[in-house]
């Protein structure tokens, strides 16, 4: 704990003493309700304070951000586990026997893990997910999924 903050006390000093500091720029601190932003001046150029602030802004990258799963990403095996998880509550060994995977012990990270993050199924003990006790239940969105893609 003594050091906890001491790597901005560090920054802020070897800015200071930085022979190519030529405007004498310090870094930038913004704190927001649920973030903080510390903007760092390059210390390398030899421009000063206004030639920095009419540097354009970066470009935002070309490629799209990496999101929420996609729902197209669902293949076969986990549409048959929303399936039969449409009768009820089943755990990882209910399920794989359900669809026919002789291997229960990777169905939770190979067909599950999808679905737990796009919210489609849940846990029934969610404060101890690598529980003996842990079941799976189809969730309302789950629901509405498969009702929609009832034909595919």
């Amino acid at each position: 704990m003594e050091r906890r903050g001491s790597g901005f006390q560090k920054i802020f000093e070897d800015y200071g003493r930085n022979f190519a500091n030529p405007g004498q720029r310090v870094p930038l601190l913004k704190s927001h309700s649920a973030c903080f932003r510390v903007t760092l001046s390059s210390l390398g150029c030899g421009f000063d304070d206004k030639q920095l602030a009419a540097v354009p802004p970066v470009t935002p990258p070309v490629a799209t951000p990496v999101g929420k799963p996609s729902e197209t990403l669902i293949d076969d095996v986990q549409r048959k586990v929303l399936s039969a998880l449409c009768a009820g509550v089943m755990s990882t060994a209910e399920l794989a026997r359900a669809i026919g995977i002789s291997q229960p012990k990777d169905m939770r990270r190979r067909y599950l893990r999808l679905l737990l993050d796009m919210r489609f199924v849940e846990y029934t003990v969610p404060h101890k997910p690598n529980s003996r006790l842990q079941k799976y239940r189809l969730t309302e969105k789950g629901r509405t999924w498969i009702g929609k893609n009832d034909g595919s």
